[in-house]
């Protein structure tokens, strides 16, 4: 993943290849994918994959719940940026 790529884009393509992966006969588990996928985030999403691998039994974890996780993470980041917050202090009028 790239620093200036959006988890949606991102996982969008990871996707798509476990997809084809799985259309061509690989058994490759939700699991697996999981774990490549943590693996391949920017230093940026180390406060949410930290308590990700530590805590939760990536065996049982669907792959749905952690893009949603990454996502909210991600939104939630966006708020601080510079512009969000000169955009938090103007008024309509």
């Amino acid at each position: 993943m790239k620093d200036n790529e959006s988890i949606d884009a991102f996982m969008t393509q990871v996707m798509s290849v476990v997809t084809l992966l799985r259309q061509y006969g690989d058994d490759i588990d939700n699991k697996r994918v999981i774990e490549k996928v943590l693996r391949r985030l920017p230093k940026k999403f180390e406060p949410v994959v930290i308590p990700i691998e530590e805590f939760k039994y990536l065996s049982q974890m669907h792959i749905d719940k952690l893009i949603g996780s990454l996502i909210a993470y991600e939104s939630r980041m966006s708020r601080y940026d510079e512009g969000c917050l000169e955009h938090a202090f103007k008024t309509q009028l």
